[in-house]
């Protein structure tokens, strides 16, 4: 079985974020990781292979990022390939702090921002309910601070899902 290896860019321009970081990952030795690391909220964005005019992004969280994007990656049976797949962002706090919790919320607050976007294409099978990640007061306001600067830079970044489209196209 020959090794898969995939180019995934983790980058963070804005001070709540670390610093940026490319590297070339190998997806088997990445799913073998057996630790757990903090939660991370992940966006997967691509083409659709149908229609090259729509793109596509799948918006989560995890507490293994590791084994989820060799999951992802992986064309087993039973897995949950994303075949779109091009460009990857991963998100983390400065502190490496978040929840579970704090985690749920900024994942339903993005996939509820790409709703605006008829340019693309949100394939999450289960759609946020409107208590997922329920927080205190102060822990929302700091996750509405991050979802809006994670608006910000995956702007930056050149991927307009998060850009409200009022209109035709």
């Amino acid at each position: 079985m020959a090794t898969q290896t995939g180019s995934v860019s983790l980058k963070y321009p804005c001070p709540q974020f670390k610093q940026s970081l490319s590297e070339e990952i190998n997806f088997d030795a990445l799913g073998r990781r057996s630790q757990k690391l903090s939660v991370r909220v992940y966006l997967l964005i691509g083409t659709d292979e149908n229609d090259p005019d729509r793109l596509i992004a799948y918006i989560d969280e995890s507490e293994g990022i590791g084994a989820r994007l060799y999951t992802h990656n992986s064309s087993d049976a039973g897995r949950d390939p994303k075949g779109f797949w091009t460009d990857t962002v991963v998100l983390i706090s400065k502190d490496e702090n978040l929840t579970k919790s704090h985690a749920r919320y900024v994942e339903a607050c993005l996939i509820r921002a790409v709703g605006s976007n008829p340019r693309w294409l949100v394939p999450n099978s289960k759609r946020p309910s409107e208590d997922a990640g329920k927080l205190p007061l102060p822990d929302r306001a700091a996750m509405e601070e991050f979802v809006d600067q994670t608006k910000t830079l995956v702007g930056a970044l050149g991927w307009d899902l998060f850009r409200e489209v009022r209109g035709r196209l």
